[in-house]
Parts: structure tokens; sequence; C-alpha cells
């Protein structure tokens, strides 16, 4: 907790450039309470007030820099919920009108989930075509592992070259199997979206 009477003190015994010097290069790092008794020490010696003015304008941008920066993360982490959500209910089969309803309880109108709803052929196929990536990574890692096998298998090698490369194997074949699965499933679900709206 601030001792403002403390605080004050302190600015009384200081020099008027030292207090210049606090306005101009640590007001931002103030508390409220302290840049407001900073100011009173500068109103109270008749001092020049444009550096405690020119503080207070720095500190309000960058205060509307951070309100920005953490609209935009909140944002960002609103529309990935958002998305993630409206996918899972795409894969359980739920229909528009039903999804509507549910889009609803995000605080979404209904143009803004008709708008969402008629996105989702274009999320899925870019999640489709992120499994590629998944899958090539998948391959290397496999391809990796095979190699150091190969390699070695005339030699007898230590216990870390000769299990390592079988965990790389293993790890490699899981990876590009779950994403060969995955790309399927969601191939599937574009299809059926696609037919239904052909229809």
């Amino acid at each position: 907790m601030l001792n403002e009477k403390m605080v004050r003190e302190h600015y009384m015994s200081l020099s008027n450039q030292q207090l210049i010097d606090i306005a101009d290069d640590n007001a931002d790092k103030l508390l409220p309470a302290a840049f407001q008794i900073l100011k009173d020490e500068f109103v109270e010696r008749k001092m020049d007030l444009t550096p405690i003015e020119e503080a207070e304008a720095r500190m309000q941008t960058a205060s509307e820099e951070r309100t920005i920066q953490i609209r935009a993360q909140n944002e960002e982490e609103f529309g990935k919920t958002l998305w993630k959500f409206i996918i899972n209910e795409t894969t359980n089969g739920t229909d528009g009108d039903t999804l509507k309803m549910k889009l609803a309880e995000f605080g979404l109108n209904e143009a803004e989930s008709d708008q969402l709803i008629e996105q989702v052929p274009d999320k899925l196929t870019e999640l489709i075509d992120s499994f590629d990536t998944t899958m090539k990574v998948g391959i290397a890692i496999f391809a990796f592992g095979l190699f150091i096998v190969l390699t070695n298998s005339s030699s007898s090698g230590s216990i870390g070259l000769t299990v390592l490369p079988w965990v790389s194997i293993v790890a490699g074949a899981i990876q590009f199997i779950r994403g060969m699965n995955e790309k399927k499933k969601y191939q599937v679900i574009l299809e059926s979206l696609n037919q239904d709206v052909n229809t």
C-alpha cells in the first residue's frame, strides 16, 4: 500500500529539476496516487505543468494501446473458441437452425451466425489442408528413424542408438496415421456439407 505521506515528503525534498526528471522519465511507472502527489507538488511550487501534461498524454496513449492489445487478444481467443465450437457442432451433425440458436448464446445475431455458417466449408478446407503438414512431419520423423536404424544395422551401437530410432519410427507413424484419419474425417464432413448445399 502506498504511504502517501512519505511520498509527499520525498517530493517536497526534491529540487524542481528532479521533479521534472521524474515526470519526464518515470511517470508511467508511478501509481496513480503517486502521480497525483507529483502533480500537486508542481502546482504547489507554481511550476510549468508541461512535463506533467506530457506525462499524462504518454500514460493515456500507453493505456489505450494496452486496451487495444488486450481487446485484440480477447477477440482472437474468442474467435478461436467460436470456430472450435462451430466445427465441433458441424462434426456432430448439428443442423443450421440449431447451430444458429446455439450461436445466439455467444451473443451473435442471426446475420452474424449466417455469415459464420457460410464460412464453415472454407474453414474445414483450411483444417483439412493443415493435416497435410501433420502427415509430412510424421513422414519426416519416421524416415529419420528408419535411416538411423538402417545405417546402424550392421553395428551393435549403444542403447540410445538402438532405442531412439525406433521411438522416432513409431512416433512418426502415429503422427502420420492420426493426420490421415483426421483429414479423412473432415473430408467426409465437407463432402456432406457440399451435397447439402447442392441439393
